[in-house]
């Protein structure tokens, strides 16, 4: 049996998605209210998220969806520390 490794960008993307499903049943978002917010259709919708191919944009628009706070945050980005420009 071959041995498959996931790379740390596929391991946060996977993540992402499980948040993602997460966050639209406690806050009851449907993935049809998704697609109509992202100007998607339905499938397309499912197919970003079995595919696990999200952009940028994609990752903005679910965070002001979401409003995660500064810790879940950093975990889905992978980062170890918050750091600002002083």
């Amino acid at each position: 049996m071959p041995k498959i490794y996931l790379t740390r960008e596929m391991r946060l993307r996977e993540h992402f998605a499980l948040w993602i499903f997460g966050q639209m049943k406690v806050n009851g978002k449907s993935q049809r209210k998704i697609a109509g917010e992202l100007g998607l259709t339905q499938q397309g919708v499912c197919k970003k998220f079995k595919n696990q191919s999200f952009s940028f944009d994609d990752f903005v628009f679910f965070l002001n969806m979401f409003k995660p706070d500064q810790e879940t945050i950093m975990k889905l980005v992978g980062a170890d520390e918050w750091t600002t420009k002083g």
